[in-house]
């Protein structure tokens, strides 16, 4: 297992995280389709993570990953 440090002070915004995430999954996909994997890519990792803290973590960072979640189907 991974241990995380985890500082909200200098974690990105959801929404600066949501692009990062979105972003490297593009730069990576050479499939045509492009951004709409990319984000598709994004949403499965970030569900991962959720999915990996949510028994372990404290509220507030599990709410931070929540709302990366939803800015990335926004965007």
């Amino acid at each position: 297992m991974v241990k995380i440090k985890f500082k909200m002070e200098t974690y990105p915004t959801t929404e600066e995280k949501a692009e990062e995430l979105i972003n490297k999954f593009f730069k990576s996909n050479h499939q045509p389709y492009g951004y709409r994997d990319a984000q598709s890519c994004a949403l499965i990792a970030v569900n991962e993570i959720i999915e990996q803290i949510t028994h372990w973590c404290p509220a507030h960072i599990l709410n931070y990953w929540m709302n990366v979640k939803k800015e990335i189907k926004l965007l």
